[in-house]
């Protein structure tokens, strides 16, 4: 099954954080920005929705500075 772009969206926006503070972490690891400057990491149960969220944000080019130095 391909999840949609939308679904992840969904997914990373339906708390309310806006989808410019989501970053990739590392493998299907999400994280994003809080109003402090602080990141938080947030774990997608769904494997397949994780990995898709990671991708997808990989391509957009949010990706946190360690997942870049250990891909």
């Amino acid at each position: 099954m391909t999840i949609k772009d939308t679904e992840v969206i969904t997914a990373l926006t339906s708390t309310g954080i806006p989808l410019e503070r989501w970053l990739a972490l590392a493998g299907h690891l999400t994280g994003y920005v809080d109003d402090t400057g602080s990141l938080k990491a947030n774990i997608i149960e769904d494997d397949a929705l994780a990995a898709a969220a990671v991708k997808f944000l990989q391509e957009r080019g949010q990706v946190h500075q360690s997942f870049k130095l250990n891909p």
